[in-house]
Formats: C-alpha cells, structure tokens, sequence
C-alpha cells in the first residue's frame, strides 16, 4: 500500500491535469470543475484527517472520513454515465437544500421567537427571500434535468431515494457495509460508552482511541479511488 506522501502526490498531479483540461474546448467544462470540486474536497477532509491521527487526536476522525466516502461516492456516480446531467444534478442541489431549509426554519415557532431575540437568525430566511425568484428558477431547472423532482439529487431513476442505494448503483455494496456503516456509528451515537473505563478498582476518563494503523489504510483507499476515477477524465 502507499503511504500518504506517495498517494498525496498522485492525487494532486492528476487533479491539476484535470482541471486544466477543464479549459479546453472540446471537454465538457461542467463535468470537470464538478468532479475537481468534489475531489478537492475528499483530498481536503483527507488532510485534515491526517494532521489529526498525527497527533492522536482522533474524536470526530469517522465522521469526516464518512464524508470523504460519500463524495468519492458521488464522484463515481458522476463519471459512470450521463456525466453532464449528473454534475448539473449535483451543481443546482445546494438551490433545493437552501429552500428546504428556509421552509423549516419559518415552520418553526421556537425558532421564530429566537429570531426576535438574535436578528442573525433570520440570515438564511434573508437570503433566500431576497433571491427568491432565481432560486426558485433554479430548482425548476434542476428538476428538469430528468422531468420529474430529483431529491435527492441522485435519484435520477425515481428508484435512488437513500445513499445505501446510490452505493449499490455504483456497485460499492460492500464499501457501505464494510466501512460507511462503521462510520456512522460516531454520528449516529452509536459508539458505546468509550470514554468511561475501568482500571482495577478506578474509574477514569479517556480520550477517543482507535486503530491508528487501520484508520490511515481507509483513508490512503479512499484517497486512490477518487484518484482512478479522475484519471477516466484524463
């Protein structure tokens, strides 16, 4: 296996040759700058993770591995087929998340007594009022893309309604099993009492322990297969 310079190294030569191809022509540009921004951001969360296993720090490590996992995901999802449609899903998704949210955030009656209180509240209520009609073009644009209401964004088959799905469809079953319902387990509070241990007669306190070793092979992985699906561009 490659260690994390020899991986780091390959991964940043490909992407800049990819994103410099995005440039060009006779290249589908939206394809390119969707698949850099998705694997720059694996490769950012991949660095993050590794300043924090270096210094053995590793409390929050699975949840940000498990983001690195969904996009790598969602970049392969990209670049099997109907690319363009795919990274105009991905592209326009933010619009129909943004709506969403506002829509919540004023069914809340709680939230709008805080409101009252903390006029900062109000900034995504804001923004989307004040940009309502573009967004609502986008979101009409977005569903479009397949004639029907694509959410989540991968659904392009009314039949993608949940990751678990998605990972089946890019035929990386055995990564959701195998490693993505691991990772959950730290979102999702399924961890156990880790903190809490026994010694002897003592009780004391510990800091979150894992694999050192296991965690930096999942992460040198992920960080190759993001690689071999930007060299398909290539």
């Amino acid at each position: 296996m490659k260690t994390i310079d020899q991986i780091k190294e390959d991964f940043t030569s490909v992407l800049i040759e990819v994103f410099r191809k995005s440039s060009l022509e006779e290249v589908d540009t939206g394809v390119y700058l969707v698949s850099t921004e998705i694997a720059y951001e694996v490769f950012d969360i991949f660095q993050s993770v590794v300043v924090l296993i270096q210094n053995n720090r590793f409390a929050g490590v699975k949840s940000l591995i498990r983001i690195m996992l969904e996009n790598y995901v969602y970049l392969r999802y990209i670049l099997l087929e109907d690319s363009e449609r795919r990274s105009n899903a991905y592209k326009l998704n933010i619009y129909r998340e943004m709506d969403f949210q506002n829509s919540e955030q004023n069914n809340n009656s709680n939230l709008e007594i805080m409101k009252k209180k903390d006029p900062e509240l109000n900034s995504l209520n804001n923004l989307v009022n004040d940009n309502k009609s573009e967004i609502e073009s986008y979101i009409k644009e977005l569903d479009s893309i397949y004639g029907h209401r694509l959410k989540p964004w991968y659904n392009d088959d009314k039949k993608t309604k949940s990751i678990k799905r998605l990972f089946s469809r890019v035929e990386k079953s055995h990564l959701y099993d195998g490693i993505y319902r691991y990772l959950c387990l730290e979102t999702h509070g399924g961890d156990g009492i880790k903190h809490i241990v026994m010694e002897g007669e003592y009780t004391k306190l510990q800091p979150t322990l894992l694999d050192k070793i296991n965690i930096e092979n999942i992460i040198i992985n992920l960080l190759e297969y993001v690689t071999e699906e930007l060299k398909t561009l290539l």
